[in-house]
């Protein structure tokens, strides 16, 4: 296509493109600080060229080593003063990269120069042909320095170490050699790729990457050992390098496909096309791109307010559920000590109800076994007093008896005396009468003595009487007290009952109290667990979300700038032919001026000359007027100096402009080889 495609090897983004109107480029070589791009190339048997260009602007700074044939090889040393080219011709070439001029021509190659690589400090130069030959020469004289015999195919790539000791060549033999540039000294050879090694590239820290006809990439450390393989490529892979920073690796293969892979991670590969579609195709696509991004950046955006949405909802349940708790727990541990208490006081209520319970049990059974004690007692007086009414009812009768017993003394005692005292009473009515008195009076001394027994029986019996009543006073009074005892106890009973059920309702009621409070407290927890680990889970998804956001955002940006960068390139491209010819035709106006003013000052210089001349005559003829006139003379030539001198300076600038005039119609060429004509 006759370009040269520049793509940013940190995004895999195209950076822009230069002509090449020359033919085809083999060569690409970036100068040491990335600025400057030398191109080599041209066409098979006709013509052959290093071209270097202002990578920031695209422009050529500089052209050298014009050849005969094409150029595969070349490189520019670190001071961009001097170009080294090597091709078919079998010669490596140094030439001025100021003007042009050819400074050394080395002669050692048998065939052709495939590549030709500066070293990073400028002194050596190493060149490597299809025969297989690889020599070093000497920067600054040309000298032959190495001939590093070793390899027994072509030579289709060299790379220098960055301390410039060490150089690595790569063969078609499959091998890869590390030379000693000291004394030459091989130090290393191993096998890189079956079928042949194609290209190579040495990284600053010493690491290397080959390519091969075997369509592999390989991934060498800086002893040689093998790292890793990069996924094969459809073809034979043609060429490979570092980038800037030894972060990636680049490889093209013979069907034109360009990839770039990651060195730590060759599963992250970017390709890169080599013939990139127009500006107007990569605008419609960058077009749609930036939709897509904007697309993508409002879902993010929407994603990320939702999600922030609800951590803040999240965050402020949280934190008031956190005030909530925080206000719950000293309340619920009051309400808890408030249940404790109460508990307490309900235990203590129903021991002092159930003390109660077993002293009343206690005394009613002493009021029992007092009642009875007192119940055989009252029997027994009961006994006494029915055997002392018994014995009283004998004493009455007994008493009757010997009352009647002595009446009945008494009245015969008293018929005896008036029988007695009427004396003519007969014996014989006497006698019966003192019969029944001594009849009456045994009688009367029987019932004497039947009245002290009884009355004896009455006393003993009143005496047990007395005695019994004495015991049922005293059992009941031992009752009385215990009944006495007993009321209390059962009023204890009572006060403890109320006491106990009271204390009761009130654990129950505090009991209810604290396990709602304690409810209360592990529903808050139960929330806040719930509220913390919705925050902990939405906080690292609203940063993924804000980082996808930020990303969305940067790739819209990015894709929006890059549609108004292209749309810009395409303005300016669009209007870069009419810009070169205003310019051209402003130089063109410009040098027609200046010729003009050019051939006044020489016709005025022309005109001093013969006015000199006229009075150089005049002083021959007239040597008397020499100091008159000497003044007017050095006046003369010193106007004829300063015209000299203006036409010295409009033919500097006739030239300058002349050549910028060259330089705008080789941009146009250049411009109208790589776009076409303008419209």
């Amino acid at each position: 296509q006759q370009q040269i495609v520049l793509y940013n090897t940190d995004n895999g983004e195209l950076v822009g493109i230069l002509p090449f109107p020359e033919g085809e480029a083999h060569s690409l070589t970036f100068s040491r600080d990335g600025s400057y791009l030398l191109v080599g190339g041209g066409h098979h048997s006709s013509m052959g060229l290093s071209v270097l260009y202002d990578v920031r602007t695209g422009d050529r700074v500089a052209r050298g080593g014009d050849e005969l044939d094409i150029v595969f090889g070349s490189d520019v040393n670190e001071s961009l003063t001097r170009v080294a080219v090597g091709g078919p011709k079998r010669m490596v070439r140094i030439h001025n990269l100021a003007n042009g001029e050819l400074v050394f021509e080395m002669k050692k190659h048998t065939d052709w120069i495939y590549d030709v690589r500066f070293s990073p400090d400028g002194v050596l130069i190493a060149s490597g042909d299809r025969a297989g030959g690889l020599v070093l020469w000497e920067a600054d004289t040309g000298r032959l320095y190495l001939d590093l015999i070793g390899h027994k195919d072509a030579v289709r790539g060299v790379a220098w170490r960055a301390d410039s000791n060490l150089v690595a060549s790569a063969s078609l033999d499959g091998t890869v050699k590390l030379w000693e540039v000291f004394n030459g000294n091989q130090i290393k050879s191993f096998n890189a790729h079956g079928g042949g090694v194609t290209g190579i590239s040495m990284a600053r820290d010493g690491r290397i990457v080959t390519c091969g006809k075997d369509r592999l990439v390989k991934l060498w450390d800086a002893n040689g050992n093998a790292v890793r393989d990069f996924p094969a490529m459809p073809e034979a892979v043609l060429e490979v390098s570092f980038s800037h920073d030894g972060g990636k690796v680049i490889a093209g293969d013979w069907s034109g496909k360009v990839l770039m892979w990651n060195t730590d991670d060759p599963a992250q590969v970017i390709e890169l096309s080599p013939n990139p579609p127009t500006l107007e195709t990569r605008i419609a696509s960058a077009q749609q791109a930036s939709a897509e991004a904007t697309r993508v950046f409002e879902e993010q955006n929407a994603a990320l307010a939702a999600l922030t949405q609800k951590l803040t909802e999240a965050t402020t349940q949280k934190d008031q559920t956190t005030t909530e708790l925080t206000a719950a727990k000293p309340e619920s541990e009051q309400y808890e000590a408030a249940r404790v208490a109460a508990a307490t006081g309900a235990e203590q209520a129903a021991a002092a109800f159930k003390a109660a319970m077993e002293a009343v049990t206690a005394i009613e059974a002493k009021v029992k076994q007092n009642v009875d004690a007192v119940a055989p007692i009252v029997g027994q007086r009961d006994a006494a007093l029915a055997t002392m009414a018994s014995h009283e009812a004998t004493l009455k009768q007994a008493v009757a008896a010997r009352d009647a017993a002595a009446a009945q003394m008494a009245d015969l005692d008293a018929k005896i005396a008036e029988l007695e005292n009427a004396g003519a009473t007969p014996a014989d009515q006497i006698a019966p009468l003192r019969e029944q008195r001594t009849a009456a009076q045994a009688e009367h001394a029987k019932q004497v003595a039947a009245v002290d027994a009884a009355e004896q029986a009455r006393a003993a019996a009143a005496t047990q009487v007395s005695q019994f009543n004495e015991q049922a006073n005293q059992a009941q009074a031992v009752l009385v007290a215990a009944q006495r005892e007993l009321s209390s106890a059962q009023g204890k009973v009572a006060e403890t009952r109320a006491a106990n059920q009271q204390m009761a309702v009130a654990s129950k009621v505090a009991t209810a109290t604290a396990e709602a409070a304690k409810a209360k407290v592990a529903q808050l927890e139960a929330t806040l667990a719930s509220a913390t680990k919705m925050v902990e889970e939405l906080t690292p998804q609203v940063q993924q979300a804000t980082a996808r956001a930020s990303e969305a955002t940067a790739t819209r940006d990015a894709a929006v700038a890059r549609v108004n960068q292209l749309q810009a390139d395409l303005a300016a491209f669009q209007g870069a032919p009419a810009t070169l010819t205003t310019a051209r035709t402003e130089a063109e106006q410009q040098l027609t001026v200046l010729a003009q003013s050019m051939e006044q000052a020489q016709a005025t210089a022309l005109q001093l000359g013969e006015q000199l001349n006229a009075e150089d005559g005049k002083l021959a003829e007239l040597k008397k007027q020499i100091e008159a006139l000497q003044a007017q003379v050095n006046a003369l030539r010193e106007q004829k100096r300063s015209s000299e001198a203006a036409q010295s300076e409009a033919l500097e600038k006739s030239e300058t402009l002349e050549a910028e005039r060259q330089r705008l119609a080789d941009r146009q060429a250049l411009y109208e080889a790589a776009y076409g004509p303008a419209q």
